[in-house]
Formats: C-alpha cells, sequence, structure tokens
C-alpha cells in the first residue's frame, strides 16, 4: 500500500480501514514476551492503531512533496476503541511507534524501487 500511494497509483482512501504495528514492534513484544514470566501462555495482539489509505497518502504527500503521491479525499479514520492496544502495551512495556514514522521510515527504504 504504501509503494504504491507513493509511485502515484491511484488509492481507494474510502476502502477498508486496518490496523497497524509497525514491525519493529512486533520484534520488541515478541523478546518482551520471552523475558516476562507473567505473558507466558497468553496471546498477545500487537495493534499501535486503525489507518486508512487516505491517511497514509496524507503522510506521504507531507513527508515526500516531490513524490507523485495523489491527494487523498480523507484522512479520517475511524476509533474502532481498541482496548488490545493498550492491554499489550501495558502487559509487555511496549510504547508503539506511530503511523507517521512507520509510514515514513518504510518509503524512505522502499525509494530505492522506484
Amino acid at each position: 500500500m504504501i509503494f504504491s500511494t507513493l509511485s502515484g497509483k491511484d488509492i481507494n482512501d474510502e476502502g477498508p480501514h486496518q490496523n497497524f504495528v509497525d514491525v519493529r514492534d512486533v520484534a520488541r513484544a515478541h523478546i518482551k514476551a520471552l523475558q516476562n514470566e507473567a505473558a507466558g501462555g497468553h496471546r498477545h495482539i500487537t495493534s499501535a492503531g486503525s489507518f486508512g489509505q487516505g491517511q497514509i497518502a496524507g503522510i506521504l504527500k507531507k513527508n515526500f512533496p516531490d513524490a507523485k503521491v495523489k491527494t487523498p479525499k480523507t484522512e479520517e479514520v475511524p476509533d474502532f476503541g481498541l482496548s488490545v492496544k493498550s492491554i499489550t502495551a501495558n502487559e509487555l512495556g511496549i510504547d508503539y511507534i506511530g503511523l507517521e514514522k512507520c509510514v515514513v521510515d518504510t518509503a524512505r527504504d522502499l525509494q530505492k524501487f522506484l
């Protein structure tokens, strides 16, 4: 989704909204779960929040002004009230990476393929 949006493909910013988590946070969650005896036998859902493709486009347009990003119609994302975010963050001590940093870091790495 980030590569398609960064390379100027049409976006469907009214498409389904999804949850995201940075892969670095998933790795941290695995390590912390192994180090925390109380986490044993539990499933931890890692989710830093909700997003939509229009929001991704807005972040890319702001941070990569020379990219061919199409202008999104909306950047609004419904709040699904994900209590799992705080449960996992509290139990494992994770401070999630935000959507903008996740998208910008990913896009910087993907630019070599444009």
